[in-house]
C-alpha cells in the first residue's frame, strides 16, 4: 500500500513536470513569436532566429535582398513568405517588384493586383499600379488608386503626395484631380501642406480650388491664404491676382484693393497688412469712420501699410489724401512704389503734404512701370522718423492708382 501511494505521488510529480515542460514549451514558442513579430520588420534576420517562416520577416528580407541587387536570392526569400501564408502582401510585393526588374511586366501586374488586394498599405505597389494605370491612359483609375492607398494608410501620404502635385502640373488632368478633391478626402488637408511648397504645380492647384464648392474643406480662408502666399512665394502674379480676384472680387478698376482701408481683408499680400507695433504701426479706423491711422514714438521710423499690386506695363497716377495731426513740421509719412524682385527697383516716392489746421491735403505723383522685369509691384506706407516731442500720427484717408488725369478723355 505504501508502494503504491509512492508510485501514485511519484506519477503526480511526473505529470506535474510534464505540464511545467509543456507550458514552458508553448511559453518560449510563443516569446519567440513575440520577439519575432516586434523585430520583422526592422530586424528581419532576428526575427527568423526565433520564427525561421515568419512571412513578414521573409518578405521584408527579400526586399532586404533586392535592394541589394540579388533577384535570385529575393524571390526565393519572397516565395518562403508566400507559402507561410497567402495573405502575405509584402511577399507578393517583392515577387512582382523582381518580375517588373527584370522587364517582366506582364507577368508582374497581376502579382502586383493581389498584393494591393490584400493590402493598400504596400507604397511601391501602389506606385507602380499608379504608373501602369497613367501609361494605360486610365487616369480616373490611377488616381482612385491614389485616392484609396492615402485614405487607409495615413504614413504612406508623404509617398504619394508628390505623385498626385506632378499629376495637377499637367493641364490635361485639372478636371480628374478637381473631381477628386470635390470629394473632400481626409487626405485633402495635408496634401495642400504640400502642394503650395511646389511651385510647378501651384497655378493649376489655384484653378481647381477656384473650381471647388464654397464649402469644400479647401475653400476656407486660412487654406485660400496659404495658396495665395505660394503663388506669390512662386513668382507666379497673375495667377495669384486670378485667384485673389476669384475669392474675394472687388471691381476690375480698383487697382488698389480697399482704397479707404474699411474692409481690413484677410488676404495678404494682395490685401493689406499692417504693422502694429507699440512705438510704431498703424490701424484702420473702422468702418465708420474710414481711414487709416498711423503713429511713431519720437526717434521712431519705418514700413506701417503694405499692399501688392499688378499693373502692367505703363503711365499711372498716384494719388492720397490725408492729414497730419502733429504739430510740428518734422517726420511724416511717404508712399513709395517698387517693384517685387531681387533688385526691387523703386519707380514711386510721394510724401504727403502736411496738412494746415487739421484739413485734409491730396498729394499726387506719376510714375511708369518698365516692359520688364517689374510684373508685380510693392505700394508701401513708411512713416518718418522725428526727434520732436510726441512723434509723429497722421491719418490716411485714402489711396488710388490710376491713370494720369492728363491722359483722360
Amino acid at each position: 500500500m505504501a508502494r503504491q501511494k509512492t508510485r501514485v505521488k511519484r506519477w503526480g510529480i511526473i505529470r506535474g513536470l510534464i505540464i511545467t515542460i509543456a507550458a514552458l514549451a508553448v511559453g518560449v514558442t510563443a516569446a519567440g513569436h513575440s520577439i519575432a513579430n516586434i523585430t520583422a520588420d526592422y530586424a528581419p534576420d532576428v526575427a527568423l532566429k526565433f520564427a525561421p517562416d515568419h512571412p513578414v520577416a521573409l518578405a521584408n528580407k527579400a526586399d532586404v535582398q533586392f535592394r541589394r541587387a540579388r533577384p535570385e536570392e529575393a524571390m526565393r526569400l519572397a516565395r518562403r513568405s508566400i507559402r507561410a501564408t497567402a495573405l502575405s502582401s509584402e511577399g507578393f510585393q517583392v515577387l512582382g517588384l523582381v518580375q517588373s526588374a527584370e522587364f517582366e511586366a506582364d507577368r508582374a501586374a497581376p502579382v502586383f493586383e493581389y498584393s494591393s488586394r490584400l493590402s493598400r498599405r504596400e507604397i511601391p505597389v501602389q506606385v507602380w499600379l499608379l504608373q501602369q494605370g497613367l501609361l494605360n491612359g486610365d487616369v480616373e483609375g490611377a488616381l482612385g488608386r491614389l485616392d484609396g492607398a492615402m485614405r487607409v494608410s495615413e504614413r504612406s501620404r508623404p509617398s504619394l503626395y508628390p505623385i498626385l502635385a506632378s499629376a495637377i502640373a499637367a493641364d490635361d488632368l485639372v478636371g480628374p484631380v478637381r473631381e477628386l478633391f470635390a470629394a473632400d478626402p481626409v487626405w485633402l488637408q495635408g496634401f495642400l501642406l504640400y502642394a503650395v511648397q511646389n511651385s510647378a504645380s501651384l497655378p493649376n492647384l489655384a484653378r481647381i480650388i477656384i473650381a471647388l464648392p464654397p464649402d469644400s474643406a479647401a475653400r476656407t480662408v486660412d487654406r485660400q491664404s496659404m495658396v495665395l502666399r505660394g503663388l506669390v512665394a512662386a513668382g507666379e502674379f497673375s495667377s495669384a491676382r486670378t485667384f485673389m480676384q476669384a475669392v474675394a472680387p472687388v471691381r476690375a478698376s480698383e487697382l488698389v484693393r480697399d482704397p479707404s482701408f474699411v474692409i481690413n481683408g484677410p488676404y495678404a499680400p494682395f490685401d493689406w497688412a499692417y504693422t502694429a507695433g507699440v512705438t510704431l504701426g498703424a490701424s484702420p479706423r473702422g468702418k465708420t469712420k474710414g481711414g487709416l491711422r498711423y503713429y511713431a514714438d519720437t526717434g521712431q521710423g519705418g514700413l506701417v501699410a503694405a499692399q501688392l499690386i499688378a499693373l502692367g506695363p505703363g503711365s499711372y497716377q498716384l494719388v492720397s489724401k490725408g492729414r497730419t495731426l502733429s504739430s510740428h513740421r518734422e517726420g511724416g509719412a511717404v508712399w513709395s512704389v517698387q517693384c517685387t524682385g531681387g533688385e526691387a527697383l523703386e519707380l514711386a516716392q510721394m510724401q504727403m503734404r502736411k496738412s494746415a489746421g487739421g484739413d485734409a491735403e491730396i498729394s499726387s505723383e506719376i510714375f511708369s512701370v518698365p516692359l520688364s522685369d517689374c510684373a508685380a509691384q510693392w505700394l508701401h506706407l513708411n512713416v518718418q522718423a522725428t526727434f520732436s516731442p510726441g512723434g509723429v500720427e497722421g491719418v490716411i484717408n485714402g489711396v488710388e492708382i490710376g491713370l494720369p488725369i492728363a491722359n483722360e478723355r
